[in-house]
């Protein structure tokens, strides 16, 4: 079920992620034996204490700079995407893959505001 309070999410630079053999998300994190999942604590002191969890993803370690649908994408790359749907509740309407202007894909068709102008 997607949040329909917020817009869509754009994912930016996913190509720098290319090299990495696995790639760890934030999650959660607690202190004094609570978990937190919004938000760290805002407190620098209870920061330094704080533990992290983090969901690990398995890299893809190739170029994506020339994929233009999302299909195409490596399937650690897609799994990725979909997980950041899942852990903010909101779906994904574009990823940058590239540098390059052009390098980006429209993966859904989320209807916005900007959609009714």
């Amino acid at each position: 079920m997607s949040n329909l309070a917020a817009p869509p999410l754009a994912i930016t630079k996913l190509d720098i992620l290319d090299e990495f053999e696995e790639i760890k998300v934030a999650v959660s994190y607690e202190l004094d034996g609570k978990t937190y999942t919004e938000a760290p604590p805002a407190n620098a002191a209870d920061m330094a204490r704080v533990k992290v969890n983090y969901e690990t993803f398995k890299g893809w370690q190739t170029c994506i700079a020339k994929v233009r649908k999302f299909g195409d994408l490596p399937k650690n790359a897609q799994d990725y995407v979909r997980a950041v749907e899942r852990l903010v509740n909101v779906p994904v309407k574009w990823v940058g893959v590239g540098p390059k202007r052009e390098a980006i894909i429209t993966l859904c068709k989320v209807k916005t505001t900007e959609d009714n102008n």
